[in-house]
Formats: structure tokens, sequence, C-alpha cells
């Protein structure tokens, strides 16, 4: 998508954008100085690129403008722009900002009035677009699967959440949340599990009451899966003891101690899962690594 930038005069411009690559989808994320940005005309007729765009401003202020309208948009705002309209965006001040490019037929598909919601105001507050950059961060730090077929269910996820953020239609809401917001919050509640590991008291309640949902539903995501909240953790827990006990650095602290900060409270417990686990007691794997 071709775009003509224009730095603010008296003020240096630099960008710092890297751009994720996928079928049907384009991920840009990164950080940029004051500038005026800007889809012509001229620049539809000279690449053809129709794609929606959903523009989300992580930090600074920006002015988004399309058919005559402009939309002011503080940190975590989002708005849904398209190529074939043309656009501009507008930064006093230097600012980050994630950008997703959506093929027109994917989004319609899920939001068939999707033209008719061009630069509609999404706060930052939108649940969807939460779940929706909570998901991208996964994909940041994890990566992006190499399997086509993982790589076609991520884009579809990705897909029904764009259309949960700016208003898909009813039917299409229906498949956007059975799909992409199930697999969203799915990840959302394993990562929350796996930031907080080391806790010995960790419930399915306490995660599922800061996801805003019920413990009940925390419950089935997992399930969905083949697995239940217990056992996530429990494996988990198991597997970062097993690569701290393997770990030369980690040789001179007591098995417990490790137990503990792997979020084990009952030593004996953690003995036998990790033995019925593994078929190995945690002081062969030590030694083993010896």
């Amino acid at each position: 998508m071709r775009l003509d930038v224009e730095r603010i005069p008296d003020r240096a411009y630099y960008a710092d954008l890297t751009v994720t690559t996928l079928p049907r989808l384009r991920i840009l994320v990164g950080t940029v100085s004051a500038s005026h940005v800007e889809r012509t005309r001229d620049n539809l007729i000279a690449d053809g690129n129709d794609d929606f765009g959903l523009v989300i401003n992580l930090a600074g202020g920006q002015t988004a403008a399309s058919r005559g309208r402009a939309l002011d948009q503080g940190a975590g705002d989002a708005c849904l722009v398209s190529g074939s309209d043309g656009f501009e965006l507008t930064r006093p001040q230097a600012g980050a900002l994630l950008a997703l490019c959506v093929p027109r037929s994917a989004l319609t598909a899920l939001a068939p009035q999707a033209e008719d919601l061009l630069l509609r105001p999404i706060p930052g507050d939108n649940a969807a677009l939460q779940l929706l950059r909570q998901y991208l961060a996964v994909l940041s730090t994890n990566g992006v699967a190499a399997s086509p077929e993982l790589r076609h269910a991520i884009v579809t996820h990705v897909h029904d959440l764009v259309a949960l953020a700016v208003g898909a239609g009813r039917d299409g809401a229906e498949v956007a949340r059975a799909r992409g917001l199930t697999a969203a919050r799915l990840h959302a509640l394993k990562t929350e599990v796996l930031a907080c590991l080391d806790q010995p008291d960790l419930s399915l309640a306490e995660v599922a009451g800061r996801h805003n949902i019920t413990p009940r539903h925390a419950r089935r995501l997992f399930e969905m899966e083949g697995t239940s909240f217990s056992d996530f953790v429990l494996n988990h827990r198991l597997a970062r003891a097993h690569r701290m006990l393997s770990d030369p650095a980690q040789r001179a602290r007591s098995v417990a101690s490790i137990a503990l900060d792997c979020g084990f409270g009952d030593i004996s417990y953690f003995n036998r899962s990790f033995r019925q686990a593994y078929g190995a007691t945690p002081s062969d794997v030590r030694a083993s690594s010896e």
C-alpha cells in the first residue's frame, strides 16, 4: 500500500517499523516521529490495493482523516481506514502505532457494513481490540508458526478480532466469537498463567476474574484444547523445574528451592509429579546434566 510521507517542518524525521507479512494479513508496528502520512488517489491507481486498515495509535496523539471527516486519537484508540478511499494520518509529536492490513473480502464477509464504519472511533478499552492486541503480542513474543495450517488459523483469528472491534454483523459476530474471540481469550489466559507460575495459590477463579470472564467459561476454554486449568499449570511448572534442574547455572540451588520457585508448595507432591512426568527423580535429572 503506497503512502506519501511528509515530515513536519523543523522536525527531524525517523521511523522504526517492523512489517510482518502473512497470507491475507500484514502487520506493521513501531515508532515514528512527527509526520503527515497520506494515501492519495494516485497511490491507489499505482498499486490497486483496496485493503482495509485497522490503525491503532499506541502512544502519542494522532489525527486520522478520510471522506472529509477527522478523528483525534489518544493512546490506545483505533479506527478503520480504507485503501480505496484515501486517508491521512497526522502526528504532531513522536509516537507509536500498530496497523493491520486486511483484504476487503475478508472483512466484509464478517462485517458487511465495513464501508460505513470508516473512521468510527474505537476506544482503547474496546474488549475485542484489547484481546487483539494481546493476541498479537503473543505472536510477537513467540513468533509466527511455520505450519501453513497454523498460519491460516492465526490469520483467521486476527480477521475475526478486527471484525469484532470495528463492528461485525450479527452472523459475522457469531462466527468471529466462536473462532477468533475464543482463541484470543485462551491465549490471554495462558499468558497470564505462565507469568504467574511461581504463585502457589494461583487459581482459576483469580485468573478468570482478571480477564472479566467466569471460572466456568475459563474452564471450558482449556477443555476445548483437551486439557484442564490444573493440568496446564502443573505441566508447565514441571517443565520449568526440569529446565532449571538441567541448567548448570542453577546447580548450587537445592531441589526444594527450585520447586518453590516453580510454584510448588508441597515438595513431596512435586517429587511424585516430577517422577510420573519424566520417569526420573529431580536428583536424577540434575545428575544427568553434570
